[in-house]
């Protein structure tokens, strides 16, 4: 019994259910098999898309989890059970977690009628222990209390006012990541629905709330993330150390907190401050370092103290004895003596064929035009021979395969140069490589608290009291110049 599959239009005959054609010793082209294989695959994820579809129409839920319900068994009415003896389900259905119901409906009164800003929530459900989202499983210690995107999500979500919208998605999974990752559809495959008895949020709150953010993102547009296909969100970087600095009490981020740029007689400044995520944004609860540094005082460390560290002599020679490793490195993975050995055989070969036609040349047998054109090809092949003999053992120097003093200085200069440019991608890219993560550890054994910042580098203290004047550490990496 066969069957006809059609894929991208095309018409396929390919074995029925039931009817192995590999196991019959019947032959079939491993492209065919791939193509029978995607045909079904696809087959399958329309029939279980319908089916999820008519699941929601018919009011079952189909997947996912929101915080202030929870999903219930629903059996078959006419009690019928399955290959287990269990009572077969017929769906899913939503219910409300009158547990979390009051948490939710108070995070929707701070944020539209008491005007508290997201952080400030996320700060005063932490202080009173109120349970999170996610408290009781795996990812609780990973977590560890409310956080910013948890009360977005929140306030975003529209089921909370009733109306709740299937087939907005399409998941898939990243072959590079192995992560699912998914692309919105067109609103108009969308399948909405209202289910008034499951809204948690009144029409006027919820009105509210959605006004206010939209107000709040319209004001802050730089902080509305824009999520490109794939659910991943992207886009250029900001500020030179994004993502570089850590918290050295917690171990968390250390992002902007504060301030903001200012207009001055001498033109546009920049007074944001750096401050622990943790601390600024789940509260005193995640970390006890309350310690902000200026924008322009750790970008001005971090620069001048890889300046020093380039331009001094001692880094410079450290450097060039990084370099050499680096080169003696590669050269035993490359194993230039097979090469070199190979060359030889080669030249050994054509040495004793041109001592054969040079004596056929002699005794006056053969034609001697094509003689002496034999014998000049083989010459020439000779001397690329030579060529790359000499190449090969020259390889076996690590010192000869050093870029002139002038090339390193350039690649320094502009390794420090670039940092000093508009160019902040290419700058923060080069940070990434030679410094890498950046630890600021608080003090508070001075008059003022101040930090220190340490990494691959010492950039010692940021304060203005102290010389900011950073020190090559072990992990400065040199340049592979092609290698």
């Amino acid at each position: 019994m066969f069957k006809e599959l059609k894929h991208n239009g095309i018409r396929l005959i390919g074995a029925s259910d039931g009817f192995d054609s590999d196991r019959r010793g019947a032959k079939m082209e491993p492209g065919m098999r791939g193509i029978m294989n995607e045909t079904y695959l696809d087959d399958l994820a329309d029939k279980t898309h319908r089916g999820l579809e008519g699941q929601f129409l018919r009011g079952f839920h189909v997947g996912g989890h929101l915080f202030g319900y929870r999903s219930e068994p629903v059996f078959e009415a006419d009690g019928r059970t399955d290959a287990h003896g269990e009572r077969s389900i017929a769906g899913y259905r939503i219910r409300i977690e009158e547990g979390e119901v009051e948490v939710v409906r108070r995070i929707y009164d701070l944020y539209a009628h008491e005007h508290l800003s997201v952080n400030e929530i996320v700060r005063r459900l932490n202080a009173e222990s109120v349970a999170w989202p996610g408290a009781n499983t795996g990812f609780a210690a990973v977590r560890k209390g409310w956080a910013h995107s948890l009360v977005v999500n929140l306030l975003d979500s529209e089921k909370y006012a009733g109306h709740w919208v299937w087939n907005r998605r399409r998941w898939f999974k990243d072959s590079r990541s192995g992560k699912r990752r998914y692309v919105e559809r067109p609103e108009s495959e969308w399948t909405r629905k209202e289910i008034a008895e499951l809204a948690l949020i009144g029409p006027d709150t919820w009105c509210a709330a959605r006004a206010r953010r939209a107000e709040q993102r319209a004001k802050y547009p730089h902080f509305a993330s824009v999520v490109q296909p794939g659910g991943v969100l992207r886009g250029p970087v900001r500020h030179l150390l994004s993502g570089l600095l850590i918290c050295g009490t917690c171990g968390g981020a250390v992002t902007i907190v504060g301030g903001q740029k200012k207009q001055t007689a001498d033109g546009m400044v920049d007074y944001r401050t750096y401050g622990c995520t943790n601390r600024f944004r789940k509260g005193r609860e995640f970390c006890t370092n309350g310690k902000t540094t200026s924008l322009r005082k750790l970008e001005s460390a971090v620069i001048g103290g890889l300046q020093h560290a380039l331009l001094h002599p001692q880094a410079r020679e450290r450097f060039i004895q990084r370099f050499r490793t680096r080169v003696a490195d590669e050269l035993r993975r490359r194993e230039p003596e097979l090469k070199l050995a190979k060359v030889s055989r080669e030249q050994a070969s054509l040495k004793a064929e041109l001592d054969r036609l040079i004596a056929l040349y002699a005794a006056g047998t053969g034609e001697p035009g094509s003689v002496q054109r034999a014998v000049a090809q083989r010459e020439a092949r000779l001397a690329e021979l030579h060529s790359q003999a000499e190449a090969l053992r020259g390889l076996s120097k690590s010192a000869d395969l050093l870029p002139h003093a002038s090339v390193i200085k350039a690649y320094l200069d502009d390794l420090s140069g670039t940092l000093l440019e508009s160019d902040r991608q290419r700058a923060r890219t080069m940070l990434e490589r030679h410094v890498g993560k950046i630890t600021l550890t608080a003090k508070n054994d001075g008059p003022r608290p101040y930090y220190v910042a340490s990494g691959r580098f010492d950039f010692g203290r940021l304060d203005e009291s102290h010389k900011r004047q950073g020190v090559a550490g072990a992990g400065f990496e040199p340049a592979t110049f092609g290698l």
